[in-house]
Formats: C-alpha cells, structure tokens, sequence
C-alpha cells in the first residue's frame, strides 16, 4: 500500500472528488478559502483503498488569526481494508503534511454514535473531548485534537493532545495554488 498526495494534475484527482463530493463542492466555490489537499491509499489492483482530505492554513479570525491550523474534513477506508493500518497510514500522512507546513493542531469531528472511529483516535493518541452533556444531546460529536509535537504551546492550548502517529521526515509537498 502507498499514501498519495494527490493534486490537481494527479490523475487520481477526479477520482478523489468523485469520492468526496461536499468537498468537490468547497473546492468549486470561489467563496471558500480553504486549501484542501487529498491524500489517497492506493494498493495495487485494488486502485484507491481510502481517503483523506485535510483543509490547512490560517484560522482568519480571531486574535489568533494567522495560526496555521488543519482541519481533518474527512477520512475513510473501504470496508474489506479496514483493520489493515490504512486509516493509520492516511492519518500519518495527514498529520506529517500539517505539521512540515507548521501547523500547531489539526482538529475534526466525529459522531457520538461512531465508537469505533473514537477508539480508533484515542489509540493514535489524539485528544478526545466530548461536546454536549450526554449522548442524548442533540447532534452530539466529539472534537478531536492532535497537537504538533514540534509546536505543543504554540497558539493556544497546552499540547496535552499530542498523536503518537509521527510525521514523516523530509520536504513538504508542493502547496496547491
């Protein structure tokens, strides 16, 4: 299995909006200022096993407004893979993409409801918090937090959050335009 970054010229392109449609959906909407980047696993005859789309970069708002942050809009792999260190591998390469381009965290939600992607998180050591006071809440989820081990107190917070899913070493990507 390989983790791709995919962009725009990849041919793996269309086949990741395809598979992440609200994010097409961002993507063609000259009003949002997100900078998404896929990353894809790919095994062999099988083509694309799972996903990941990360959006990256400054907050714009707030006092802390130019803290580069990543937000995990999606990640997910087919059921025969699942089990297999593909989600970990997706969110290793997610988190070492954010990191080489300085971000202090990436966050995300999950659902109440989905307790094995929670367990999932938690194993990786990625920080937990529960909203809402039960889940009876209306909508309730839980965000989710893995602090830069290069950057545990910067921007806010106090870096108790840290993943133990490291980054990769070397150069970052080349960043979308």
């Amino acid at each position: 299995m390989q983790i791709r970054h995919v962009n725009p010229t990849d041919e793996l392109y269309p086949v990741m909006l395809q598979r992440f449609p609200s994010t097409a959906r961002y993507i063609a909407d000259p009003q949002d200022p997100g900078d998404y980047h896929f990353f894809a696993a790919v095994e062999g005859e099988h083509g694309v096993i799972g996903g990941a789309v990360l959006d990256l970069g400054p907050l714009r708002f707030g006092p802390l407004a130019e803290m580069t942050v990543g937000f995990l809009e999606n990640i997910e792999v087919d059921e025969p893979f699942r089990r297999r260190g593909v989600g970990r591998a997706l969110l290793e390469a997610v988190l070492g993409f954010a990191w080489r381009w300085g971000a202090q965290n990436v966050r995300w939600t999950v659902d109440w409801a989905n307790a094995p992607g929670v367990a999932f998180y938690a194993a990786c050591g990625v920080g937990v918090i529960p909203e809402g006071d039960s889940p009876q809440t209306a909508e309730p989820y839980y965000t989710l937090v893995a602090v830069n081990p290069q950057r545990p107190h910067a921007g806010h917070g106090h870096g108790q959050a840290g993943a133990t899913c490291a980054p990769e070493a070397g150069r970052p990507d080349t960043p979308r335009q």
